[in-house]
């Protein structure tokens, strides 16, 4: 909602690009202030990237629901049509379906790759059954995270 927020303003000053990627640098800056100051956990990364992220992912989704989105969208439809570009899927190509599978909804048995749990022999008694591997990294981001969250 902060970003929403935030992209919602662009559009009101008349600075909001059809792409995140064109945004000017001041308007990346500004938005990388607002989530981290809004939402600390942000800050812990190299480069801003997890800001940027949030922003790459929702910015292109957000703009294709904006007037100014839908006109753009609009424009570009209406010159590939010029341009001739438009595939009409329903046409008959004259390619025979006939050679393809038939789908099977009804029938439930499929084969898998995997073996079946039960076809698969127990372990011998002597070997644990269950091994628990935590890596030296896995351990650090743990109790980093446990100490960020008792402050």
């Amino acid at each position: 909602m902060v970003a929403k927020g935030f992209f919602n303003l662009l559009l009101q000053m008349g600075r909001a690009p059809s792409a995140w990627g064109q945004a000017a640098i001041d308007v990346q800056n500004e938005y990388v202030y607002l989530m981290e100051v809004r939402f600390p956990f942000l800050r812990l990364c190299d480069n801003h990237w997890k800001a940027m992220r949030i922003a790459t992912n929702s910015y292109s989704q957000w703009y294709g629901n904006t007037p100014a989105g839908k006109a753009a969208a609009l424009a570009k439809a209406k010159a590939a049509a010029i341009a001739g570009d438009i595939i009409d899927v329903d046409a008959d190509d004259g390619v025979d379906d006939s050679s393809k599978r038939p789908r099977t909804e009804d029938n439930d048995v499929r084969h898998s790759k995997c073996p079946r749990v039960d076809a698969i022999e127990s372990a011998p008694p002597h070997l644990p059954t269950k091994i628990t591997t935590i890596r030296q990294r896995q351990r650090v981001c743990d109790s980093f995270y446990l100490d960020y969250m008792r402050r």
